[in-house]
């Protein structure tokens, strides 16, 4: 179910992807559905293995062997690309969609400088070369405030710094000026100060151009400053989506209050912290219930039997939970 936002810059209607093992036919993402505004920030939020970057990636169209994309609808600015071919994916891949990804080490070529890199881009999708596109590159480092741009437009990944990394690379994915801008962990393994600077950075450049920004993080504390709506998935499927203040003040599924259980607290005494029990289950094995079922305190006979179709629980809050009120009225 998609909560309406208009005008939308992306929308995903029942989205699954699945991945062929010799064992099993493993089901990464069922049946997915969200949507993102122009100018507005959705968190991803989940543990890791819940299906947040494979979601990011098939939005992408970059899902490749053994995966596949085996159901949904993909929109962007309101042109359906699901069924696009590859060389039309690479048409509107960083011109219409684009992506910050986790590792900006790896996701650089360390066999060209930064400045080749989006020189590049220039070249392949409108045709810019020469004095013109170097320009271009370097107004965009120091659009991202990479210091020295000129001289750094000249150097490879490697002597980069990780902040500095972080900003070339939000600097390709903008270089096209794209309509959505997926942002997956893009603070891992930074320090605190840098990691501020980034997102300010991305919160910045989204008003600028009305970006729809899709932001995958693991902290709840960037949700709960950085998101305008929040969608939690669990197992590959989104269990509770609803605008931030809405999911922090009356959290309607079980995954989410033991995520927002779990986060630490400076105005408790220290003591052990708050963990969720067990661990997720494995892709093709998630059982006919509900996945979260063995690992949540509000589960009853019916979470383990059948899996809870989500509904309105509220205006525009979405949740995916049999005992939903109960969640609600206890996690109070």
């Amino acid at each position: 179910m998609t909560i309406e936002k208009m005008p939308l810059a992306l929308e995903v209607d029942r989205l699954s992807v699945e991945f062929q093992t010799e064992d099993v036919t493993a089901k990464a993402i069922d049946d997915v559905s969200f949507s993102v505004g122009k100018g507005e920030t959705l968190a991803l939020v989940g543990e890791s293995g819940s299906g947040k970057s494979v979601t990011a990636r098939a939005v992408m169209g970059l899902v490749g062997d053994p995966g596949r994309v085996t159901n949904g609808t993909i929109r962007i600015g309101g042109d359906d690309v699901s069924r696009y071919s590859p060389r039309q994916w690479r048409a509107i891949r960083g011109a219409r969609i684009a992506m910050v990804f986790q590792d900006s080490l790896s996701a650089l070529n360390p066999v060209f400088t930064v400045g080749q890199q989006l020189v590049e881009s220039f070249r392949v999708h409108k045709g810019i070369r020469g004095s013109a596109a170097r320009k271009r590159a370097i107004e965009l480092l120091e659009l991202v405030r990479i210091p020295d741009a000129e001289q750094r437009f000249h150097q490879y990944p490697h002597e980069f710094s990780g902040g500095m990394r972080q900003r070339a690379m939000i600097a390709m994915s903008i270089a096209l000026e794209p309509e959505v801008l997926i942002a997956d962990e893009p603070t891992t393994a930074l320090d605190v100060t840098v990691q501020a600077q980034i997102l300010d950075l991305l919160a910045d450049l989204q008003r600028e151009r009305q970006m729809g920004l899709v932001l995958i993080t693991h902290d709840l504390g960037i949700v709960a400053q950085r998101a305008d709506r929040v969608a939690v998935m669990y197992s590959g499927r989104i269990v509770e989506e609803t605008v931030t203040r809405k999911l922090f003040g009356s959290p309607s599924h079980g995954y989410t209050t033991a995520l927002l259980g779990a986060i630490p607290r400076i105005d408790t005494s220290i003591g052990a912290l708050t963990t969720i029990p067990g661990r997720p289950p494995q892709l093709g094995r998630q059982g006919r219930g509900c996945s979260f079922a063995p690992r949540c305190e509000f589960a009853v006979a019916a979470c383990r039997d059948e899996i809870p179709e989500p509904i309105e629980v509220d205006r525009g809050h979405i949740a995916a939970c049999h005992e939903w009120e109960r969640v609600r009225d206890e996690s109070k």
